[in-house]
């Protein structure tokens, strides 16, 4: 059984193809892993230092008198909850009051 150039062809043909599947395979499965780890330190705790480093850079940081956009969609008493949780030590168990 004799192989014709074309046969070669189609051989090399669907290896390129299969490399090319795999090369977009590992790189979509590097842009995901790189997201979730972008997100995890995102949603990380700030130490009780990187927290108190914030704040003091942004002590001295004015808006104008000018409110940012979310203001008027989220209550004041909402993210004022959540600056207060995010400020509360991380074993410290939360309650519900009633």
């Amino acid at each position: 059984m004799s192989t014709s150039p074309n046969d070669l062809i189609e051989g090399d043909v669907a290896e390129e193809e299969e490399e090319e599947e795999r090369m977009r395979e590992a790189s979509d499965t590097a842009i995901r892993r790189a997201f979730r780890e972008d997100e995890s330190r995102r949603s990380a705790p700030l130490t009780p230092e990187n927290a108190m480093r914030v704040r003091e850079a942004m002590r001295g940081v004015s808006f104008a008198g000018l409110a940012p956009d979310w203001v008027g969609q989220v209550p004041e008493d909402r993210w004022i909850d959540q600056l207060r949780r995010l400020r509360e030590p991380q074993s410290a168990p939360s309650t519900v009051q009633n």
